[in-house]
């Protein structure tokens, strides 16, 4: 486990970084002389720091794999977005639907804050995304329902927007919202009475309905002709039932923090 300092700062680093002004090498070309490939590749590894609960003020890191493969614009496997299929994309409107896999949660990732609340499983989530850009906005409501588990649903409504500019940088600001069901905040924020007992905390029941809102930053920066790197912060403020839970100790927190290298073939 630790703290969330030194994974941001180096995130915050890789963003100057990326935001330093470099001229591409003569021959990378222009998205709009391109050909357009059946297959996008990007395949690298990430670093990535996150609270070992919601509202939980102790962190893990994580190494990762960054992919990110699309084929035709449509099919895609990625350490984001998982893997799945654009079903529809006409007139700035699109859907996807997706499989992801949530690690859920142990006990021994913080043997006192979690202590005698027992483990949650992991789990594959089903996931679908509705989306609408206009220019450089989008607008995103998503949904991802564990299969098994808690068997939970959680939701999600965003507004980005997004730069890009000719020296291969692409930055998106988002706002969001999150919701969850009952199953969800109950396995993720309450007390049963088994966990009660033996976590000596007092019963907690909460209901569905608003979890966080907060917002994100992501950065993504072509260095040279093939390598890149990508970055993103997110910081959240819990809401309702998961702000008022005994096991939240940190209503305004970091929700995630990742670095990433990656290689575009």
């Amino acid at each position: 486990m630790c703290k969330p300092q030194s994974l941001v700062f180096l995130v915050i680093g890789g963003i100057l970084l990326a935001l330093v002004p470099q001229r591409l090498p003569a021959q990378v070309q222009s998205p709009e002389q391109d050909s357009d490939p059946a297959w996008e590749s990007r395949l690298g590894a990430a670093a990535m720091l996150r609270p070992v609960s919601p509202g939980v003020d102790k962190y893990r890191l994580m190494p990762l794999p960054f992919v990110e493969v699309v084929y035709r614009h449509r099919y895609f496997l990625s350490t984001e977005r998982g893997l799945g299929a654009t079903v529809v994309a006409a007139n700035g409107f699109s859907a996807d639907l997706a499989l992801h896999f949530d690690l859920g949660r142990k006990e021994d990732w913080a043997e006192t804050e979690l202590r005698g609340l027992g483990d949650i499983g992991a789990a594959p989530v089903a996931a679908a995304t509705l989306r609408y850009r206009n220019g450089g906005y989008t607008v995103a409501v998503k949904g991802r329902r564990a299969l098994g588990s808690y068997d939970g649903l959680r939701g999600e409504s965003t507004l980005a927007r997004q730069w890009r500019t000719g020296s291969g940088l692409v930055l998106t600001l988002e706002s969001y919202l999150a919701w969850a069901d009952s199953a969800t905040m109950a396995a993720f924020y309450g007390v049963d009475a088994a966990q009660s007992l033996r976590s000596g905390r007092a019963g907690y029941r909460p209901g569905a309905g608003l979890e966080r809102w907060g917002g994100r930053l992501r950065l993504m920066r072509q260095i040279g002709a093939r390598w890149g790197v990508a970055a993103t912060l997110d910081y959240g403020v819990l809401l309702g039932d998961a702000r008022r839970s005994p096991l939240t100790s940190e209503d305004n927190q970091l929700v995630q923090a990742a670095l990433a290298v990656f290689f575009r073939f």
